[in-house]
């Protein structure tokens, strides 16, 4: 890989820069305010190109790799991937660092800036002298260099900042207090100061969820564009960086609820939802959820899976759906977890070396087939059902000592270790997207680094699109429905539940309506397929259709370095009807109390490596929960 680079003036003149170093690269170009060029290395050094002969400067060296730039008219502002560097131009080195800016980027973006190579975390411009803006998904801001504060001067939950699905590629400070913020598409916004609006609208929502919820995110961003006037405050129990625990952060929450403060919506997932239906303190939506009819009705069979004695108390607004992909001959005789053991077994009987399902660790195998067994594993009445937890145990030590049969041991081991070293970085949720993803376990099949699969599909686009291209493509591969310990299951996400004391509150009311229209439902969003029957429709057809540049291509290397492409077709009509039919057979909600699934991951590895029985597994988990179930 040998580039060049060079910068082309007005009149079209090539000047190629001169650039030799073997050992590193430039990766970006930017110019100050006075037309210089500076060039940013991958391994930090920073230089000043002449434009005429390409000649460079080495100006100093900055920790981290640039991700955007701005100039003042005395200081080029540099933030990398580790810090916030001032180069001061007149005396030419690095000024002594801001302490706010930088103790101000660290807490709001952390490890997000330089993960992206087409977008920013954070986008820059300079406004009076020495005075720089940054803007961000929480808002825009503005700062002195070497100031003692760093102050909000919009809000990017009240308007396209805090939309997810608008990536900041850059932005320009104009005079008299107006924006302009390049986002991705590309759409180019320009932002005025109004001061006749207030800061704060008054008519507020509060939305409350353990974690941070992308589909939530979504929604505020577009309700709030509809309604200025309305401010929504959406509240995370676990910001990821604050050291709360699941345990602190529900307790919190039931103080507030206690006290009569609680949020008017609450996003159940990870919640303790059978004890709140119990306290009464969600509210019934059965009457709600009747009126969303025509363009906005709901697949009626999974609205039914959440009903409780005639009563609605939460619904999910997106969905997945777990498939087994793999041999048509194979997954055709899987109609149970026992059955899934058997399959893999035989699997390991006719292919004695390589791995069977790629699922390596325990952790793995026991999150990837609860997809459609965790819900049977709390009885009604709130207590655990031992003789499925001990079938379920039972299975997944069978296939886990089926596929760990066909490794070398100290490869498994090294894989393992590498497996948790990557993926705790990156955290829970990404491993168990990548473990249990329908179509990453097809490539795997295709390419030869697998054989059976287990794994949801959330949506068409890079999704189910590639396990039904494969599907055509090749005669070893076919899908089923998972059946798990629940078949014809389907797995919620988003549960949204309503405050009781908050049914009076229109606006509360109105948010839940929105949350399930087709302005919402209709886009592409990570958490699954939507609810709405008429946004699912509309997924049978390319939103690209006709556009070249549109096709999606993926390819992958296997263990023996045989390289294995493939072109990624928009989903058929034929494999769409057999999606539809899927859901349209699913009655069941996989997933049970949260606490319990914590519980079962942290000690069913003990009996799937053997460490102890799967009965005493059982006991162990009946004891711990119960603690958890008695509070």
């Amino acid at each position: 890989y040998h580039p060049k680079c060079a910068y082309v003036d007005a009149d079209g003149t090539w000047h190629e820069i001169q650039y030799t170093e073997e050992q590193d690269s430039l990766h970006q170009l930017w110019f100050g305010k006075d037309s210089r060029l500076f060039g940013f290395t991958l391994k930090g050094t920073v230089y000043e190109i002449n434009r005429e002969d390409g000649s460079l400067q080495e100006l100093c060296s900055v920790d981290g790799v640039t991700d955007y730039v701005c100039f003042t008219d005395h200081y080029m502002v540099i933030l990398t991937s580790r810090t916030a560097e001032l180069y001061d131009l007149e005396e030419k080195n690095l000024a002594s660092k801001d302490e706010v800016l930088q103790n101000f980027i660290a807490e709001e973006a952390g490890d997000a800036i330089g993960s992206n190579s087409g977008s920013h975390c954070i986008v820059m411009d300079s406004g009076e002298e020495d005075v720089i803006y940054l803007a961000m998904n929480t808002g825009l801001y503005r700062h002195v260099l070497g100031g003692t504060v760093l102050e909000q001067v919009a809000d990017g939950g009240l308007n396209s900042l805090g939309d997810p699905q608008m990536y900041l590629k850059g932005m320009a400070v104009l005079p008299d207090n107006e924006f302009i913020v390049l986002y991705n598409g590309p759409k180019l916004c320009h932002y005025t100061y109004d001061p006749n609006v207030p800061a704060v609208p008054e008519e507020q929502l509060s939305i409350y969820s353990l974690e941070d919820d992308y589909t939530i995110r979504q929604a505020v961003s577009l309700y709030q564009k509809k309604h200025p006037d309305v401010y929504i405050r959406y509240e995370t129990g676990m910001t990821g960086d604050d050291g709360m625990t699941r345990e602190d952060a529900v307790k919190n929450l039931n103080t507030k609820i206690m006290s009569g403060s609680g949020p008017d919506l609450l996003v159940l997932d990870g919640l303790p939802e059978q004890s709140y239906k119990e306290k009464g303190i969600l509210a019934d939506l059965t009457e709600l959820e009747k009126g969303l009819t025509g363009e906005n009705s709901l697949f009626p069979n999974l609205v039914d899976a959440f009903r409780e004695d005639g009563k609605l108390y939460a619904l999910p607004v997106r969905f997945k759906i777990p498939l087994i992909v793999g041999d048509p001959a194979v997954i055709k005789g899987i109609r149970n977890l026992s059955d899934m053991a058997d399959a893999v077994e035989n699997l390991r009987a006719e292919y004695p070396e390589g791995a069977l399902t790629r699922l390596i660790t325990e952790e793995q195998v026991l999150y990837t087939l609860g997809l459609s067994s965790s819900g049977v594993w709390l009885r009604e009445d709130g207590s655990i059902d031992e003789a499925e937890l001990t079938e379920f145990l039972t299975q997944a030590k069978r296939i886990y000592e089926a596929e760990t049969a066909g490794w070398d041991e100290a490869e498994l081991k090294e894989m393992q270790e590498r497996f948790v070293q990557v993926w705790s970085q990156v955290g829970s949720l990404a491993w168990e997207d990548y473990s249990a993803s329908a179509s990453s376990q097809a490539m795997g099949i295709a390419s030869g680094d697998c054989r059976l699969g287990i794994g949801t599909i959330k949506g068409m686009n890079a999704d189910f699109n590639m396990v039904t291209t494969l599907t055509d493509q090749e005669d070893k591969i076919d899908y089923v429905s998972y059946p798990g310990q629940m078949p014809n299951s389907f797995v919620p996400s988003t549960c949204i539940g309503i405050y009781a004391n908050s049914m009076e509150n229109e606006l509360a009311l109105d948010f839940f309506r929105f949350l399930f229209g087709e302005e919402l439902q209709d886009l592409d969003l990570p958490g699954g397929l939507p609810m709405n029957m008429a946004s699912f429709e509309k997924q049978k057809s390319d939103p690209n259709e006709g556009d070249p540049e549109s096709s999606f291509s993926i390819g992958s290397s296997n263990g023996d370095g045989e390289y294995f492409s493939l072109e990624v077709l928009w989903v058929t009509e034929q494999h769409f009807q057999r999606l539809r039919d899927i859901v349209d057979a699913a009655d069941t909600a996989s997933g049970s109390d949260s606490v319990i699934e914590q519980t079962v991951q942290e000690i069913g590895p003990k009996a799937l490596d053997g460490s102890i029985s799967v009965e005493d597994a059982v006991k162990e988990i009946v004891k711990k929960a119960a603690i958890y179930l008695a509070e």
